[in-house]
């Protein structure tokens, strides 16, 4: 397990530098630039599944309750101090955004894809 969560914190560490190099864009350039929100929209998609698959297979390993929801799952990883309780509390929205990403692309507001790449990165 160690190797296999090693080898997803590294496509992690690639997809948040691209993030971060991008987390000046304006609010005018991701409506202009189409690609450019995809891409970013497709990074946050990535780094978001990465981090939760994670949080799945640390959930496994230490037998710990199963979550229904990812939420759900941040918090019991924050309750047992495998996270700590800030990123916990933080990371809970992400997991919301990620699920905005994935079920409702079409309504993505720019202001929230603005938000969490100048905010929470």
């Amino acid at each position: 397990m160690k190797a296999e969560i090693e080898d997803k914190l590294e496509r992690l560490q690639k997809r948040v530098e691209l993030l971060e190099e991008k987390s000046d864009t304006s609010i005018q350039e991701l409506e202009d630039d189409h690609m450019l929100r995809a891409a970013l929209e497709r990074s946050f998609q990535m780094s978001l599944e990465i981090v939760l698959d994670i949080c799945s297979m640390i959930i496994s390993n230490e037998e710990l309750e199963k979550p229904e929801t990812y939420k759900e799952m941040i918090e019991i990883l924050g309750e047992e101090e495998i996270l700590e309780e800030e990123f916990a509390d933080r990371f809970k929205g992400a997991a919301g955004f990620r699920n905005i990403l994935v079920h409702q692309y079409a309504d993505l507001e720019i202001e929230k894809l603005h938000k969490h790449l100048t905010e929470d990165l």
